[in-house]
């Protein structure tokens, strides 16, 4: 049986070698808010994984109730290192986080429409089960993205904590480091054939 949750439906990979290169000549970004991984987002949009990330599948449930949790209680989290291309926003390390708040988002833990998209509608029994554990733990300790987003600019809740979750929401952002010039000249060095 499955025992850590597919993730890896919620950020596409591209090719980071065919990417044009601009060195010194993408913004940074310089923080990064959940409203980036919403639906209509631009940002979210342009996001990849560099196709020598590895699957996105190595987080048990536990470990993203967790992360969600700790995102919500505004505990130090490890900054995202990201790259923006001229195309695109690489993903360089945090492909797990900002795919487990995706998923949080869209209820989607490897088992719904965006995984079963991805998946050509063929997702295993296993995955189904450690879906629907993950679901359920998240409803038990957190609570849905979508009961806390109705929750934003009311006093009125469940619990205190809830309600707390629910203000730190859309106002805490994860931190980010640049990464623009070292990974300018590691994409000129990078020859797809050595691979």
């Amino acid at each position: 049986m499955a025992k850590r949750v597919n993730l890896d439906a919620f950020i596409p990979r591209e090719d980071f070698a065919r990417q044009d290169v601009e060195i010194g000549g993408a913004e940074a970004i310089r923080d990064f808010p959940i409203s980036y991984l919403l639906e209509d987002s631009p940002i979210r949009k342009q996001l990849r994984k560099p196709d020598f990330q590895r699957e996105t599948t190595h987080w048990t449930p536990e470990q993203i109730v967790t992360f969600v949790a700790s995102f919500l209680d505004q505990e130090v989290i490890p900054g995202l290192i990201l790259w923006k291309s001229p195309s695109f926003i690489f993903v360089i390390d945090v492909g797990h986080r900002l795919s487990a708040l995706r998923a949080w988002i869209e209820d989607d833990y490897g088992d719904r429409a965006i995984s079963a998209t991805f998946f050509g509608h063929e997702i295993s029994d296993d995955q189904k089960k450690v879906a629907l554990r993950t679901r359920k733990l998240i409803e038990e300790t957190v609570g849905r993205f979508s009961t806390l987003k109705a929750l934003v600019g009311t006093s009125k809740g469940e619990n205190a904590l809830q309600l707390r979750r629910a203000g730190a929401l859309f106002t805490r952002p994860l931190a980010t480091f640049g990464a623009s010039v070292e990974l300018s000249i590691l994409v000129q060095c990078h020859d797809p054939q050595d691979a």
